[in-house]
């Protein structure tokens, strides 16, 4: 049976198994260094980080902020172990399900077969990719922008786009910069 755990019941073990999954499925420049995670996780209010279980195993997490706008869907990956199984998609559409606000991801644009695998999956689950260009903000400082997609639920509008990039960047930035809100 799924159970999906807010991060201030996971067990330190667990987190370190996350810590693990989030750094070999994102790539430096689009991830935030552990530490910032960690500090986000209790400094920030809005900002989140679910873990998934199948019965006792940790197979997976997401991460987000929740905006009052929309909720924006950070990281989200699968252990190793249960890619390939249909878990991604229960995780996934568990987190869609818990909140009737719009939500939102980014993707790495189309350039090769694993993102448009990625584009296809959101895709099946009642995403939309958006017309307009996105440039994810650095995550580290220091850092650079990384070009993406957005992709939504629930009617995306192309007015959208500036409001996301706005709430965002405003908050990555705040974060970048070690205060709290």
């Amino acid at each position: 049976m799924l159970r999906l755990i807010d991060s201030h019941k996971i067990r330190e073990n667990d987190l370190k198994e996350i810590q693990k999954i989030y750094t070999e499925a994102f790539p430096p420049e689009e991830r935030r260094d552990w530490k910032d995670v960690m500090r986000l996780l209790e400094n920030e209010s809005i900002f989140w980080l679910t873990a998934a279980y199948m019965d006792e195993e940790l197979i997976g997490f997401i991460t987000g902020w929740n905006f009052p706008e929309f909720i924006y869907m950070e990281h989200f990956a699968t252990a190793p172990s249960a890619r390939n199984k249909g878990y991604g998609a229960t995780i996934f559409s568990g987190v869609l399900s818990a909140s009737g606000k719009p939500h939102v991801i980014e993707v790495e644009r189309p350039d090769n077969e694993m993102a448009s695998r990625r584009i296809g999956f959101y895709e099946r689950l009642g995403l939309h990719i958006s017309d307009r260009d996105y440039v994810q903000p650095p995550y580290a400082k220091g850092g650079s922008p990384v070009p993406m997609f957005i992709m939504t639920d629930k009617g995306y509008e192309k007015r959208w786009a500036d409001e996301i990039h706005r709430t965002v960047y405003s908050y990555t930035a705040h974060a970048e910069s070690g205060a709290a809100r």
